[in-house]
């Protein structure tokens, strides 16, 4: 649909945009084949160019698949629906991570680090879907019983869930352009821990609104988990600090302002 309509808009004076959210995951003689007509349709069409981080911005650019992007970060609504403030045990952590089951969102990674940590009633709940057996191999290196291992479907109303949320882990390897899961965990006040992959870096700023731990590093995320685990003002500071970026760079007002400006520029 996007082609079709850049096609059917390269005679008529109007402006253009075309909006990149992600960069082709697997390279192989199809993606090649794709981002070569895309670069084609892109070049006689003549539209701005719009991604979502810097770092797809970066990886767009290295690819060599398009030239002059702008960055315009993804935005959630500032208001929800508030629910019924719910209590959490005190002697209980629930560590949440909502997306994919693929290797390539690192879940492995933190499954050995919790396996490591010698805490009581520490509970990961996993909601997403994905491959399976990648799943059944998560399930096996929880060897040691250390924590407990939930896996849920995906869920629509994710307030619900972050609400239920001490701690919010995304510890993804590659291929994650921007981490929309952890601005809607700061809107809540959740805390977070990333890894410093893709476009995750430019929402957290480690020690301040959130920790990162260096990708693919499972002894630097279990010193990052630990953290947040033993130190219940740690993660009300993250979540309080966490909060104040997400008004700051990542609500609906600021996208309409950003796109406005694009809009109006000449």
């Amino acid at each position: 649909m996007n082609r079709i309509v850049l096609l059917s808009s390269i005679k008529l004076n109007v402006k253009k945009y075309l909006i990149i959210h992600n960069y082709p995951a697997k390279k192989n003689i199809f993606n090649f084949l794709l981002l070569k007509l895309n670069t084609f349709f892109v070049n006689i069409a003549k539209p701005k160019i719009i991604t979502v981080s810097e770092n797809c911005k970066k990886e767009l650019i290295v690819q060599k698949y398009f030239k002059k992007i702008k960055v315009i970060y993804i935005w959630i609504d500032i208001n929800f629906k508030k629910k019924k403030k719910l209590k959490i045990k005190s002697n209980i952590i629930n560590i949440s991570y909502f997306g994919k089951i693929q290797e390539r969102k690192g879940l492995h990674l933190l499954v050995e680090a919790l396996n490591e940590i010698k805490f009581k009633n520490i509970y990961l709940n996993i909601y997403g879907e994905g491959d399976e057996v990648y799943k059944k191999k998560l399930i096996f290196k929880n060897k040691r019983k250390n924590f407990f291992l939930n896996f849920h479907k995906p869920v629509s109303d994710i307030t619900r869930f972050l609400a239920l949320t001490n701690i919010l882990v995304l510890p993804s390897i590659k291929y994650e352009s921007f981490g929309m899961i952890l601005i809607e965990a700061m809107r809540q006040k959740v805390p977070v821990i990333c890894s410093n992959s893709g476009g995750m870096k430019e929402i957290v700023r480690n020690n301040f609104n959130g920790l990162i731990f260096k990708n693919n590093n499972v002894n630097d995320l279990k010193k990052k988990l630990l953290i947040l685990i033993n130190s219940n003002s740690k993660r009300k500071e993250f979540g309080k600090q966490g909060y104040l970026t997400f008004k700051k760079k990542f609500t609906n007002k600021i996208f309409i302002k950003n796109y406005q400006n694009l809009i109006y520029e000449r």
